[in-house]
């Protein structure tokens, strides 16, 4: 039987496979928190905005699957790094950004990157408890339907 690792990393895989407005809202937030996830285990908030068009939705992903101490902090890391002007949708747009940031707002990241591996919420545990209490939107049917 897998590991409810192997079952989310194959949910991930699938909902990479299908086009952002085909996702319903609960796959749109499994698939924004599982990005974070990963981007920002592998190299923090900063290579997370410059990767991902999720930023603005991140917090409100992670509050959803019941991950507020996270939250929390994606929303301070969002608030700094944001501007009224940016389309994060846009990633030429968005990693001109972050790529120009201040030199203030780099540390900032970096100090809550610091608080996010302090804290380390059971991101992988939220995410399977979220797939959990909803499973039509992550059935074989539903991830299979593009």
């Amino acid at each position: 039987m897998p590991s409810s690792n192997d079952r989310l990393q194959h949910i991930a895989e699938a909902l990479m496979l299908k086009p952002a407005d085909a996702l319903t809202a609960a796959q749109r937030t499994f698939a924004v928190a599982w990005e974070l996830e990963a981007e920002v285990r592998t190299g923090g908030l900063h290579q997370y905005f410059m990767n991902s068009a999720g930023g603005r939705e991140a917090a409100a992903a992670l509050r959803a699957i019941g991950a507020e101490d996270t939250a929390e902090i994606v929303a301070e890391a969002v608030s700094a790094a944001d501007t009224p002007d940016l389309d994060w949708a846009d990633d030429e747009q968005r990693q001109d950004h972050m790529s120009d940031l201040d030199e203030d707002v780099e540390d900032e990241l970096e100090a809550l990157d610091d608080r996010l591996h302090a804290n380390a919420e059971p991101l992988a545990e939220r995410l399977t408890a979220f797939v959990g209490a909803n499973p039509q939107a992550f059935s074989r049917e539903a991830l299979a339907s593009a």
